[in-house]
């Protein structure tokens, strides 16, 4: 691990790289590509290696954890490492960077230097078999500081902390002190935000600070806008009733720069364009977890407008009317919507008139569907 001084060091010459970076008018940095992986749930196929002081035995907990080791076990025992080779073959020359929607491991490990272990070896993972010659950068997601019959002091977030900022120090090269944290790409801004714990005035500070950009990409494992519609409805960036007038204020502000939202969590692909009096706010929701072989070529469920955030008549499992006063707030802003259980990877493409998004279903060479973001 690096010492202070070499990491102010390494921080001073980065930011002074970044500014230059914002005004260059180099086409490698007007259009470029990202590689997008959603969700990946990093695991081992042998539930003793990260998993044997995570012993659920009574609630929910204890019904779910056998179902989430049978889905890490297909998952990790083949599909994911094809997906993996073939997120590799997708990185181009202009790829700038393999962007990773939070989710990284799995977590359940109970134990602090466990937790720890998973995340490196997840990350290494990825770094190794996907981007060795690019910036490996996910954002936190809520399995990343899972906690969980914890049973440690330290907490998974401190863990967490402890391991994967000198990880995106040395990948950005510069200094990573946050869980919401903002870099340029090039003329363009990559904001990332902790929806865990979510720091409502450090993103507005972050977006102000870099007021001048050509586009705006705010980055988060939970959703901007809410798209699911279950008992966990609320479970977005800001979600939480006690947040409403933070996230009103956030959503304000993203439309105002006709944004882009680059989200997971939901373990679905989603498109979702908003139009505003104020602006226009475009979410892309992105998912990787590949546990079946059908997840590479799912049919789209909704293609319209009319299929946004779909409410049961009735329901017991949660409040369904704060759901549908929730839902109301969005719904007459959509103006185009998709959403499929497709698991892949997905290229985020750059340039000054157009932005789009190919999905990849598996580990399949050929494109499942290409969504204009702008343009």
């Amino acid at each position: 691990m690096m010492n202070r001084r070499e990491f102010l060091k390494l921080g001073t010459g980065a930011l002074a790289a970044v500014g230059a970076g914002c005004t260059s008018s180099r086409a490698s940095d007007a259009k470029y590509s990202v590689l997008v992986l959603g969700d990946v749930h990093f695991d081992a196929p042998e539930i003793g290696v990260y998993h044997a002081y995570y012993k659920p035995t009574t609630g929910k907990a204890a019904e779910v954890f056998p179902l989430r080791m049978k889905r890490e076990h297909d998952q990790w025992s083949g599909l994911m490492q094809r997906l993996a080779a073939a997120a590799r073959k997708d990185v181009r020359p202009d790829t700038k960077f393999v962007l990773q929607l939070g989710d990284l491991i799995q977590g359940n490990c109970a134990k602090a230097d466990v937790h720890a272990k998973m995340l490196e070896d997840g990350f290494s993972y990825f770094k190794k078999t996907v981007s060795p010659d690019v910036p490996f950068l996910p954002v936190v997601g809520n399995h990343d500081v899972d906690r969980s019959l914890w049973l440690d002091k330290k907490s998974a977030m401190e863990v967490y902390c402890e391991t994967m900022f000198p990880k995106l120090t040395q990948e950005l090269a510069r200094p990573v002190n946050s869980t919401t944290f903002a870099f340029r790409q090039g003329p363009d801004l990559f904001l990332y935000a902790d929806f865990n714990f979510p720091d409502h005035a450090r993103i507005l500070n972050l977006l102000e600070d870099h007021a001048n950009v050509r586009h705006t990409f705010l980055v988060s494992h939970g959703a901007v806008v809410p798209v699911g519609t279950g008992p966990h409805f609320r479970w977005f960036l800001l979600g939480k009733k006690e947040h409403a007038a933070a996230r009103r204020k956030l959503f304000s502000e993203l439309c105002r720069r006709n944004a882009i939202a680059l989200v997971g969590h939901n373990h679905i692909t989603s498109f979702a364009d908003l139009k505003t009096p104020k602006g226009r706010l475009t979410q892309f929701m992105a998912t990787s977890v590949w546990a079946a072989e059908r997840q590479a070529d799912m049919p789209p469920k909704h293609t319209s407008p009319e299929g946004y955030a779909c409410l049961p008549k009735k329901t017991r499992d949660y409040d369904l009317a704060d759901a549908r006063t929730l839902f109301a707030e969005y719904r007459p802003h959509i103006k185009d919507f998709f959403l499929s259980g497709l698991q892949g990877r997905f290229m985020l493409d750059v340039s000054d008139t157009t932005v789009t998004m190919t999905a990849s279903g598996g580990d399949r060479a050929e494109a499942a569907r290409v969504f204009v973001l702008r343009g």
